[in-house]
């Protein structure tokens, strides 16, 4: 049985969402329109590991477009959970 918290573990998950993230950046990278790229909305406690990772991937194709952590409505600690996050803006409402 595979849970939703394996898909921040899970080399084969990781693989599949950086080759969405290629592809979709190939395609949102030149726009300008496009104001940051933010994670997952209201993510489940992701390892920072994951968050890094992915985020050096997103900066290796588009290394213009600041990068948004928004970790949800969660209680406290998660926003101090996100202080190693290399995020370029985060977003965090507690409601």
């Amino acid at each position: 049985m595979t849970t939703a918290r394996q898909r921040y573990t899970d080399p084969d998950a990781i693989a599949c969402q950086k080759d969405y993230v290629a592809e979709l950046l190939a395609q949102l990278a030149p726009r300008e329109e496009v104001f940051c790229y933010e994670f997952e909305n209201e993510m489940v406690h992701p390892p920072m590991s994951w968050v890094n990772d992915l985020g050096a991937a997103i900066r290796r194709i588009d290394p213009r477009t600041p990068v948004l952590g928004n970790p949800g409505p969660h209680a406290w600690p998660e926003p101090w959970r996100w202080r190693e996050a290399r995020v370029d803006l985060f977003s965090y409402h507690p409601y």
